[in-house]
């Protein structure tokens, strides 16, 4: 085991008490991970943990907090956040010749089967 895992005050992150057997496997679940976001290795921490909302959800949030919280005291290293632009900006429309109005159909469905 990590000698920063037995160093550990106190294993409670968030109000949750871990073993310090969990945060070996938290820290090996990120290592072997690393590709993964940070939202992905929540839910696959809470798939582990068995951490679950009392509707059946992962506890995402309160593992990134963990998550967040063992790496300020070095048990791990997180894969960097990613930036996404608050907003996105919309391509302006390109109108076509088949954008223009069409001619309206006034028949039946059936009469135009099969299409």
């Amino acid at each position: 085991m990590d000698p920063r895992i037995k160093q550990l005050k106190s294993t409670t992150f968030h109000g949750r008490q871990l073993t310090r057997r969990q945060i070996a496997d938290i820290q090996q679940t990120v290592s072997m991970c690393s590709r993964l976001s940070r939202r992905e290795l929540a839910h696959t921490i809470c798939e582990h943990l068995r951490w679950r909302t009392s509707g059946g959800s992962d506890r995402v949030q309160l593992c990134l907090r963990v998550l967040e919280q063992l790496e300020r005291h070095q048990i791990l290293q997180l894969p960097p956040k990613v930036k996404y632009p608050s907003e996105r900006r919309q391509s302006q429309l390109q109108w076509t010749a088949g954008s223009e109005a069409q001619a309206q159909i006034k028949e039946q469905l059936s009469a135009l089967l099969p299409l």
